[in-house]
């Protein structure tokens, strides 16, 4: 690995740490009577995105132990309390990364490590972000992590690459904020969300 390379890790580690705070703050907040609120994700309601973003956090710390990824399938039912056991899977994931980070070339994770830190910022960010906006949070997603996310996204996908990943990007608007370039970037109608944030921080 040069040292451009080992550059490009610390900073998809940075970053990955960046929205891992972001998704452990959001999944932090949640209740029990959270777990069934609609989210942005269609046909998924909060307790089904945790259980996804778990799932995500398996594949990914495989990814960086092998460099192969194993795509999750639809979430199961949860088991247990699923909050606490994805935010401990995330917490995990961080420190995991954090340590190839701090390795670099010599560590036998490297080849893995960079994906693994770019997928977890995407994940992390944008599943965060659907806890959020079902507590009415869209917005309080920070706009520079979200245009940092935006711009690695923007070079790791592309319309053939989503597969069922990510839904088809919606349309954001000429006005619209970092956050809402990223979600719409990702598949999810922002406005629909930021709405309903807007209306209960006026009530």
């Amino acid at each position: 690995m040069t040292d451009s390379s080992e550059d490009g890790l610390a900073a998809a580690v940075a970053l990955a740490g960046r929205a891992g705070r972001y998704a452990l703050d959001e999944l932090g907040g949640l209740v029990v009577g959270d777990l069934d609120r609609p989210t942005p994700c269609t046909d998924w309601d909060v307790a089904s995105v945790v259980t996804h973003l778990a799932d995500v956090v398996d594949a990914l710390t495989g990814l960086l132990a092998t460099a192969q990824l194993n795509l999750p399938g639809p979430p199961g039912w949860p088991v247990g309390d699923p909050v606490a056991r994805t935010r401990e899977r995330v917490q995990d994931l961080l420190e995991q990364l954090q340590t190839a980070g701090r390795r670099g070339s010599h560590d036998l994770q490297a080849d893995g490590a960079a994906p693994a830190a770019h997928a977890a910022a995407i994940e992390f960010t944008v599943h965060g972000w659907d806890v959020a906006a079902a507590r009415g949070r869209a917005c309080q997603l920070p706009p520079d992590l979200a245009e940092d996310v935006l711009a690695l996204a923007s070079e790791l996908l592309d319309d053939a690459s989503r597969g069922t990943s990510f839904a088809a990007r919606v349309d954001p608007g000429a006005d619209a904020s970092p956050v809402e370039r990223l979600v719409t970037f990702l598949g999810r109608d922002a406005a629909q969300w930021t709405r309903t944030a807007g209306a209960r921080v006026a009530s």
